[in-house]
């Protein structure tokens, strides 16, 4: 019985969940820090930054992390193709920081109301980028250990951060996005990119080398198109998914409606440990299972129905206890609305990433297309619902928005299921 704990608890699958829970450890302290020392302007200027702030991500992230999860285990030229594409995304990050264009797509999020240092604002994105491709390259390496200490190294400057934070008088978003969001990465930053430095200069050498063979050249760009092809698609899918629940920030922030914006912000924050956790997984299985793998597939599916009632049971019961404690903690210039956009986030997202579990095999199965015509469709119902219904009802609006964001995910999930022949 001892023998089998241990191995439990050594599994790579229990470590990389450990690795999740300290980062989400690392953000919630952050996010759940930050409104207490702001007031009720300075937090719905924060809302809007770090909406926009998380859009980015996506937007750069440019979907290669999961086209990589997806084919680096098929080709091996996957790794060349993967370190060249995330340095031109790094070259991008400084030249829009050097140049106009860095002030212009900050407009866009309106940014600049807030008067953010746009070059700290793109140095933040890059830093964070980074932990997102080292975190799928040691996922790829079978790392489980590195990913554990690199998530132990970030909470603990993040904790030393907000020390330095508690003992200054003033605090501007400026110093919250350089001590939590970029100082804490930079050792990830680095590694990133001198570790793609040299798998691009090995890779150029191999290609290099083989520069007469024309069929090498022939497979290598076949390759490279797979790749891009399947990034594009991944990268649109996420955009859509990601803009239909972060619209609404983007539309409140244009409207200057403040209070709301503070108190859907600080709703929110109680949000980031069940989005990492739910893009982590994602990552993790795709990494681990191909088509081929009907049978651990089909085992991995019926475990999945088999405790969807005691998960959603659970996720009820979290979701109260956690608004319950929204309510009991907020900051006085917060009303009843906190709460309750609370539980209404979180149940719906406990059940929308219950369910990523089954959509993940939307990539391994090339139902992209798919999952992109539901995206578009979501994002549509999400922008009308916001702009039609919400400013006058937010508590209603709020509910048809999270039902427009889980309803697609559970007939999509559904569907996967059939396939397998699991319902």
């Amino acid at each position: 019985m001892k023998q089998k704990i241990l191995k439990l608890i050594r599994s790579d699958q229990i470590v990389f969940l450990l690795s999740n829970i300290i980062f989400s450890a690392s953000t919630y302290i952050v996010m759940l820090f930050i409104p207490y020392v702001l007031n009720v302007k300075t937090m719905a200027d924060f809302s809007s930054v770090y909406n926009a702030f998380i859009l980015m991500l996506f937007i750069l992230e440019f979907g290669i992390s999961m086209s990589f999860l997806r084919y680096y285990k098929v080709h091996h030229e996957t790794k060349f193709i993967n370190s060249f594409l995330q340095l031109l995304i790094f070259l991008l990050i400084i030249i829009a920081l050097e140049t106009s264009i860095g002030l212009q797509v900050t407009s866009y999020f309106f940014v600049e109301k807030v008067g953010v240092n746009s070059r700290l604002f793109f140095f933040a994105i890059a830093s964070q980028l980074s932990w997102v491709f080292a975190r799928n390259t040691l996922l790829s390496l079978q790392k489980y250990n590195v990913i554990l200490c690199g998530s132990f190294s970030i909470l603990i400057i993040r904790f030393f951060s907000l020390l330095y934070l508690m003992r200054i008088e003033e605090i501007t978003i400026d110093k919250l996005i350089g001590t939590v969001f970029f100082l804490p990465f930079i050792f990830i930053l680095v590694f990133v990119i001198s570790y793609n430095v040299r798998e691009f200069i090995a890779g150029l050498y191999v290609f290099l080398v083989n520069r007469y063979k024309k069929r090498t050249l022939k497979i290598l760009y076949i390759k490279i198109k797979h790749f891009l092809k399947f990034s594009m698609m991944t990268y649109l899918i996420g955009i859509f998914y990601v803009f239909s629940g972060r619209y609404l920030v983007v539309y409140l922030t244009e409207n200057n409606s403040h209070q709301l914006l503070a108190e859907l912000g600080y709703a929110m924050t109680f949000l980031g440990i069940i989005t990492i956790a739910s893009n982590s997984f994602r990552s993790f299985f795709v990494g681990k299972y191909n088509l081929g793998d009907v049978e651990g597939i089909s085992a991995h599916l019926n475990s999945i129905k088999n405790n969807f009632l005691y998960y959603l049971v659970g996720s009820i019961i979290f979701s109260i206890l956690m608004s319950l404690i929204v309510y009991l903690i907020m900051p006085g210039y917060l009303t009843y609305r906190s709460p309750l956009f609370a539980f209404i986030l979180l149940l719906s997202n406990t059940i929308i990433f219950f369910m990523s579990l089954i959509t993940f095999l939307s990539k391994t199965m090339n139902y992209n297309a798919l999952e992109l015509k539901i995206n578009i469709t979501r994002f549509v119902l999400v922008v009308l619902v916001i702009r039609m219904v919400f400013l006058d009802n937010p508590i209603s609006g709020f509910v048809l928005i999270n039902l427009v964001m889980l309803l697609p995910e559970a007939w999509f999930a559904s569907r996967i299921l059939k396939k397998f022949q699991v319902l």
